[in-house]
């Protein structure tokens, strides 16, 4: 059986065509655990309404406590030997998850990672290749995960679990960014197997009003890829693997600092929160080949001036 963990809060306006494109996969052994996270609109009565409809669907009704809590209290009452997520704005293609299901069964897999189409509010578009079938090993994962952009997508929207692998895994409810890559190095280890297949089978609908839309606190991502960092430390790379992953993380940390609000203060106070990252990574970026010298100036510069 596979369990689908549904988050929602004040989604009134697309929460039916999520349920509906659930409800109506071609898979049907399923339960779907949709958690309202404190909604003010009616989303809850949305919910409410479909369990009463299909038996399958689970509610669990909480106070306000972003999106890793609410999946993780469902995580706590999840039955599946197989477990997804999606996003109460998103929506699934009908056969979303039997090809899944099936490949996870026969192919010692661990991991399955669909496709995915981005729908704007003006148009929709396929970002990758939707004609790639590949079952990738441990380090072809990690490259693939950590390349910009990934097909693979450091999100857990776009992929299938098998429950034993993430059985003593949780969502990080303290940071506000990165809870999904997070969780995805946690639940990472050498004898991982994932199987890729390219065709679009989720719906991801960027919103000009979504949380990745709006200002960043640069305290919240630093201190996101400050953990991702710390948990890499475990992990027994090759040196060219582990310069291209420092050099894809510093590249993502480069990139959101131009997105951020911040204030010199909260810089320093990060910074020496991280600090014996920060400086532990000095010759490690310097010396990395995949960052160009420009790169390298201002990582060395940052340091220099907080």
């Amino acid at each position: 059986m596979l369990t689908i963990i549904v988050p929602v809060y004040n989604v009134e306006n697309c929460l039916k065509q999520c349920l509906d494109s659930i409800i109506n996969q071609k898979y049907q052994n399923f339960e779907c655990i949709v958690v309202d996270d404190g909604s003010t609109d009616r989303s809850g009565e949305i919910c409410d309404e479909y369990a009463r409809l299909d038996s399958r669907i689970v509610v669990i009704h909480k106070e306000n406590g972003g999106v890793s809590s609410a999946r993780n209290i469902a995580l706590e009452r999840a039955n599946g030997d197989f477990i997804t997520f999606v996003d109460a704005d998103d929506y699934l293609e009908k056969d979303a998850y039997s090809d899944a299901i099936e490949k996870l069964d026969s192919e010692d897999c661990q991991i399955y990672v669909f496709g995915y189409k981005v729908i704007e509010e003006d148009k929709e578009y396929i970002t990758f290749d939707s004609n790639v079938i590949k079952i990738y090993s441990y380090n072809e994962y990690i490259y693939e995960l950590f390349r910009h952009p990934s097909a693979l997508r450091r999100t857990v929207w776009n992929k299938v679990f098998d429950r034993r692998l993430i059985e003593n895994v949780r969502f990080d409810e303290v940071i506000k960014y990165g809870e999904d890559s997070k969780f995805l190095l946690e639940v990472l280890n050498e004898n991982i197997l994932m199987y890729y297949d390219s065709k679009p089978k989720y719906n991801y609908y960027v919103r000009c009003n979504s949380a990745s839309h709006d200002g960043l606190d640069y305290v919240d991502v630093l201190s996101s890829i400050g953990l991702q960092v710390e948990l890499l430390e475990r992990f027994s790379f090759n040196d060219d693997l582990y310069d291209f992953i420092l050099a894809s993380m510093y590249d993502l940390w480069l990139f959101k600092l131009n997105q951020c609000k911040y204030t010199k203060r909260e810089l320093r106070q990060c910074f020496k929160k991280y600090k014996s990252i920060v400086v532990k990574y000095i010759p490690k970026i310097i010396f990395n080949r995949y960052l160009s010298l420009k790169e390298k100036i201002i990582y060395t510069v940052l340091i220099i001036k907080v």
